[in-house]
């Protein structure tokens, strides 16, 4: 990241950055000022991606009094939320958000087109989940929740992206507050179900560590150094940004990223035995279709056949409005190549959002 961490508590935005939510759409937002007075901040961490922007603001506390944990929780996030007011008031008056990471300039300017997501993260004793569904209503935001930080840690340290934490923040809006225990054991539970998909539906099974070597490539396409430019131009996010392509797999649900991981151990297991070299299967996910195609690139059959299959695949998919995703895991250097057919489709994420308005009568 270009801007550097203010406390201890942001050193998880790293994690977050490099792991999850893919570094080109993750930045740490400038400070701004008004007249004379002292330097502020927008929010700790920024991850926007065509139409979708959360923002994320995070407090900590190291009081242990059980008498005091509650009082200084609900000041944690009266804090996180007063500043995501604060700062939504300076946007919609027509101070742009700016930053920058490694890859590019951001300056995303207030539209109410945009699906915004304030995210309250706190760090305390006691600390809860909770749905702040009036307020997003009050401010005309999609989502406004707060969740404890050690949530985010475990989500993202699993893979999960900006959607993961969406959908857990979505999961506590049927109750008061939510323990950050239960939380937890949530989280544990939906990563048991994605290692359930190389446990259960293999034959042969996949090892651990041929399931590693499958899936680990598909997290590091969130960031695809070696094809962004050093000299990338500045960008905005939301209208013309180089990256949006790249941010296809940051955004799908981790249980979706070990379906594709579980589609291509199928593949290995069959394309060996194939006179073409060639294992093709299209996969519905929730908000992408999916072509998965493992092929022996020795093969002197196999070029063309791949050639002949995006094309077929890509014609079918034009039309469509959900986005395509072309998936090929080469066997021989035992990694995935991903496009996806039109970057300016929706993204799962704000598909999802887009959703989510409509059922909780926000739009």
């Amino acid at each position: 990241m270009s801007k550097k961490f203010q406390s201890q508590q942001e050193a998880i935005l790293q994690a977050v950055c490099e792991f999850s939510m893919a570094a080109p759409f993750v930045f740490a937002p400038d400070c701004f000022y008004k007249g004379n007075g002292s330097p502020r901040e927008p929010a700790d961490l920024v991850w926007a991606c065509n139409n979708t922007v959360i923002i994320m603001h995070m407090k900590a506390s190291d009081t242990s009094s059980s008498e005091k944990n509650i009082k200084k929780r609900e000041h944690l996030i009266e804090k996180n939320l007063g500043q995501a007011k604060g700062w939504l008031k300076n946007w919609k008056n027509g101070r742009p958000l700016v930053g920058s990471n490694d890859y590019c300039n951001y300056s995303i300017d207030y539209s109410p087109d945009l699906h915004i997501v304030f995210l309250s993260i706190i760090k305390c004793q006691e600390a809860i989940g909770r749905f702040h569904g009036d307020l997003a209503r009050q401010l005309g935001i999609s989502l406004c929740a707060t969740l404890p930080q050690s949530v985010v840690e475990l989500i993202t340290s699993y893979g999960g992206t900006a959607l993961d934490l969406l959908c857990i923040s979505e999961m506590i809006k049927q109750e008061i507050d939510v323990s950050e225990e239960k939380l937890l054991s949530s989280i544990n539970g939906y990563f048991q179900d994605c290692l359930s998909l190389y446990q259960l539906q293999q034959a042969p099974p996949a090892s651990p560590s041929d399931w590693a070597r499958i899936l680990h490539p598909l997290l590091a396409v969130r960031t695809p150094r070696s094809l962004i430019s050093s000299t990338a131009p500045k960008c905005n996010a939301c209208s013309g940004s180089p990256h949006k392509g790249s941010g296809i797999l940051n955004d799908l649900e981790l249980i979706e990223t070990h379906r594709i991981a579980s589609s291509i151990w199928n593949g290995l297991q069959t394309v060996k035995e194939m006179p073409s070299g060639f294992y093709g299967a299209g996969l519905e996910l929730s908000h992408y279709n999916c072509l998965v195609m493992v092929a022996d690139t020795l093969n002197p059959r196999c070029p063309g056949i791949i050639g002949e299959t995006m094309k077929q695949w890509n014609d079918a998919q034009r039309l469509k409005a959900r986005p395509s995703l072309t998936i090929i895991h080469d066997i021989h250097v035992g990694y995935s190549t991903i496009a996806v057919d039109d970057a300016n489709k929706p993204t799962a994420t704000e598909t999802w959002l887009k959703q989510f308005k409509t059922q909780n009568s926000l739009a």
